[in-house]
C-alpha cells in the first residue's frame, strides 16, 4: 500500500475531527546504517506530504527542538520555492 493510499484510510477513520499524524523519518536513511527502518532520525530532510488533506502532523525525531527548527526551514524554502 502506498503512503497516499494509507493516510486517506487513517484521515477517513477521523469523522469530523481533524486528524493528527505522526511523522518521522528513517535513521538508517539518515545515516546510511543498518538499523530498523523504523528507527527515528535525528532531524529532517524533506517535509511530509500531506496528499492534500489538512491535517496536524506531529514529529518525531531525536533532536527534538533543533529537528522542529530544520522542518520550518525546509517548509519555508518549499513555500518559497
Amino acid at each position: 500500500m502506498s503512503s497516499a493510499d494509507a493516510l486517506a484510510i487513517a484521515v477517513s477513520t477521523w469523522g469530523n475531527v481533524k486528524p493528527v499524524v505522526h511523522y518521522s523519518q528513517s535513521r538508517a536513511v539518515e545515516q546510511n546504517i543498518k538499523c530498523p527502518a523504523q528507527a527515528h532520525s535525528d532531524s529532517y530532510w524533506e517535509t511530509m506530504d500531506t496528499c492534500g488533506y489538512d491535517v496536524d502532523v506531529m514529529l518525531e525525531a531525536k533532536f527534538k527542538e533543533i529537528a522542529l527548527f530544520k522542518y520550518r526551514e525546509l517548509l519555508t524554502n518549499k513555500i518559497a520555492a
